[in-house]
């Protein structure tokens, strides 16, 4: 759980730019889900998560909401109209 939030914590701290970049191509708009595997993946490609680490739909909601809230917003809008 430790490593977890050091994860997130180097995530938002030395690439916010590079994560942000990955969640506006991965969730674009009208994806009314979280593209967790996508997002994975996508983060992956750049080299900054291991191949096996992994972030969870959590891990991601998180930092959607602090990188991205426009997309968050779009989320949470789909979340309660489902």
């Amino acid at each position: 759980m430790l490593e977890n939030e050091i994860l997130l914590d180097t995530l938002r701290d030395e690439y916010p730019e590079e994560v942000t970049e990955v969640i506006y191509n991965c969730q674009f708009m009208g994806k009314n889900y979280l593209d967790v595997d996508g997002l994975n993946a996508r983060l992956r490609a750049l080299r900054i998560l291991t191949f096996n680490e992994r972030l969870t739909e959590d891990d991601w909601y998180e930092l959607v909401y602090e990188l991205a809230p426009d997309i968050y917003d779009e989320l949470s809008y789909g979340k309660l109209s489902a």
